[in-house]
């Protein structure tokens, strides 16, 4: 959870300073993303074995619930969850006040073109439909099982 809360506020204060003439929903944003950025790289730990028992040597150990795998992955996950709704709802919001508190760019530019108007755009969106289609079929999978 601190980490969680480091890594947000990273993120916040350096699209801050960075583009300070932006709406707010850009450094929230970049909060966002820095959360997923942490939980995506964070949620493979748990099962990684010849990691876990080398970090179980260090003082991580103290902070994270290494010997809980489950929990840990779990945790994790709604960190991924959360920093994706936070990304991706700022991103939206940061579109709306540019095209309309700001005027950017021209009148025939659409919400749709500002959504899909760039590569990075569109490979956002490839990765949340894997991920949402992964908990779908994971969800599936539990569901045949009962």
């Amino acid at each position: 959870m601190g980490a969680n809360i480091l890594m947000a506020c990273y993120g916040f204060f350096k699209a801050k300073y960075e583009k300070p003439l932006l709406p707010i929903a850009y450094p929230l944003a970049k909060a966002g993303g820095a959360i997923l950025n942490f939980n995506c790289a964070t949620i493979l730990i748990p099962v990684c074995r010849n990691m876990l028992s080398w970090l179980r040597t260090t003082p991580v150990a103290d902070l994270l619930p290494l010997d809980d795998n489950i929990y840990f992955h779990k945790l994790c996950g709604l960190g991924i969850v959360f920093g994706m709704v936070l990304h991706v709802g700022c991103h939206h919001w940061n579109f709306y006040e540019l095209m309309y508190n700001y005027q950017y760019g021209s009148n025939a530019q659409s919400y749709l073109g500002m959504m899909l108007g760039s590569f990075s755009n569109i490979t956002g969106y490839l990765i949340l439909l894997v991920m949402v289609s992964i908990q779908a079929k994971e969800r599936a999978s539990r569901m045949e099982a009962l």
